[in-house]
């Protein structure tokens, strides 16, 4: 949601880094931190292994054996707000270490709770309706679906589900109503969902067209989908263009997404466009986390002062490039498609 994360609508990969990952576009916070710390968080043997489905729990699960976890503080203790990470990046899992910026906004998007509560109210799924979170992300989305709709069901899927989604689920007493499944949102099948969620996740994939084209082939005709995408606020300056590492015309304005939203049959029902203070919100909740992180957490010096590089590119390329020009979008969507003659 993203991951990541998330949302996490802007790329921390910039042209002259060689490592930069820029088939993940968002969200930013999953490709920033995949970035920082890929070599550090590579697979090793004696990690823990990672099974398809998350197992539910309803506490903090244990670290794997020789893997403690980090000192908590008074403020926010680990797994609190989100998954617990171990104190070493070399050992921890990758959807651990990029977590640490969603500490304080789980939503994984500029979006506020009121606002995701909203969107989701606008939603009418039927008793016994199935829902799919598509690159769900920290899972925030598709549990409001299940706590707001009590009759329906749900699966998150994401490439790198963090523990938290499931941890939070048994804590609102899901458990029996909601999968976590980690694979690769683009090609898992499971039939045909009365809702459908994508928010922030076109990364997975390929691009806006190709995100709707999934979205309809997860959708039962007549179904419903909430669907968070970028967009640019106005014509894109220079300094935007380079800090997102994208062409112009890959992103929208709003107007260019309701058309998309059209010519893949859907019509929206109800739209939120996400506001400056949204944004900032998100943003400097990102950067916030990853600093408290590093200040109060951080095992070693190395490890310190990766986080606060990470924290530092991230705002830098917010505040001097993308804010008040890249913008984000939630539409709830209604298959409106004739089907097949």
């Amino acid at each position: 949601m993203l991951a990541h994360a998330f949302l996490s609508v802007m790329t921390a990969a910039q042209a002259a880094t060689p490592t930069s990952d820029v088939d993940d576009l968002i969200p930013l916070t999953r490709n920033e931190i995949r970035r920082l710390f890929t070599a550090a968080t590579a697979p090793r043997p004696d990690r823990c292994p990672r099974p398809e489905m998350v197992p539910v729990a309803s506490s903090a699960p244990s670290p794997c054996p020789g893997q403690p976890l980090p000192t908590a503080n008074s403020r926010h203790q680990s797994r609190i707000t989100n998954n617990g990470w171990t104190t070493s990046f070399t050992s921890v899992d990758r959807s651990e270490i990029f977590d640490i910026a969603h500490l304080r906004h789980p939503i994984a998007a500029p979006v506020a709770p009121d606002r995701l509560r909203e969107l989701v109210g606008w939603l009418s799924p039927a008793v016994g309706a199935r829902a799919v979170d598509l690159g769900c992300g920290e899972g925030e989305w598709l549990q409001q679906v299940l706590l707001d709709h009590p009759a329906t069901t749900g699966v998150g899927i994401d490439h790198m589900l963090p523990a938290s989604a499931a941890r939070r689920t048994g804590e609102r007493g899901l458990t029996d109503r909601v999968r976590w499944i980690e694979t690769d949102a683009a090609t898992w099948n499971d039939g045909l969902f009365d809702v459908v969620l994508c928010v922030g996740a076109r990364h997975a994939f390929g691009g806006l067209e190709d995100m709707l084209v999934a979205v309809r082939q997860h959708l039962r005709p007549g179904g419903q989908a909430l669907i968070g995408e970028m967009i640019w606020e106005g014509t894109p300056s220079a300094a935007a263009l380079a800090a997102l590492g994208l062409p112009s015309d890959s992103v929208p304005d709003l107007a260019g997404l309701v058309r998309a939203f059209h010519r893949h049959g859907f019509e929206p029902s109800f739209g939120h466009v996400s506001t400056l203070t949204e944004w900032d919100d998100y943003e400097f909740s990102w950067t916030g986390s990853l600093v408290d992180w590093a200040v109060r957490s951080a095992p070693t010096v190395e490890h310190r002062n990766q986080a606060l590089t990470a924290a530092r590119e991230h705002r830098d390329t917010w505040l001097g490039g993308l804010r008040r020009e890249l913008g984000f979008a939630t539409f709830v969507l209604h298959d409106v498609s004739p089907g097949p003659v």
